[in-house]
């Protein structure tokens, strides 16, 4: 029987190296509808099948759960109908209006 020698492996590379290495991708340009929720009454016609609104937030059925939403947050539906919550600042970066 012969011993089995320890495997070596090369070390990993420094953090800022896996950054420049990891593909990179661009979110692809669809429209979504959506509305940002204030309060109780501003949840779009569209979404009242998945949300659930009470004076401090509202909560939404999603496909991986539960998720809750603030007054300001958006209400989002996307391109396969699915509903979910977003964050102002999120939703600042990342769309921008129809015209």
């Amino acid at each position: 029987m012969s011993a089995s020698m320890p495997e070596h492996h090369a070390p990993a590379p420094p953090p800022q190296l896996m950054e420049r290495m990891m593909p990179q991708y661009r979110k692809k340009p669809v429209v979504v509808s959506a509305k940002q929720w204030f309060g109780p009454g501003d949840c779009p016609a569209w979404a009242t099948h998945a949300v659930l609104e009470h004076e401090c937030g509202f909560l939404i059925k999603t496909k991986e759960g539960q998720m809750s939403g603030n007054p300001g947050d958006w209400i989002i539906q996307g391109v396969e109908g699915e509903v979910y919550p977003c964050a102002p600042l999120i939703f600042e970066k990342t769309y921008e209006p129809v015209e």
